[in-house]
């Protein structure tokens, strides 16, 4: 579902669902620091910032374009 996903942050939010499971999965054979471990970092981290990234991108690419293209000549100024 994470590659088959239309949606972006359906996708981030299923990768984090995946990240729980394989979690669960090494806490069921026996390593429950590795586990919690890949829990806290992946999660807690990774996907977090996966899915800030992702909603951040969520914008209007144009608007943006337009104020990039509004003061190029000011930061070009500037950096000269």
């Amino acid at each position: 579902m994470v590659i088959s996903s239309k949606n972006t942050v359906h996708a981030v939010f299923f990768l984090i669902l995946d990240f729980v499971s394989i979690s669960a999965l090494f806490i069921m054979i026996g390593a429950e620091f590795v586990g919690m471990i890949l829990l806290i970092v992946y999660v807690g981290a990774v996907a977090v910032l996966f899915l800030f990234v992702v909603m951040m991108l969520e914008g209007n690419f144009t608007k943006i374009k337009q104020s990039f293209l509004q003061y190029l000549p000011f930061g070009f100024f500037i950096g000269l």
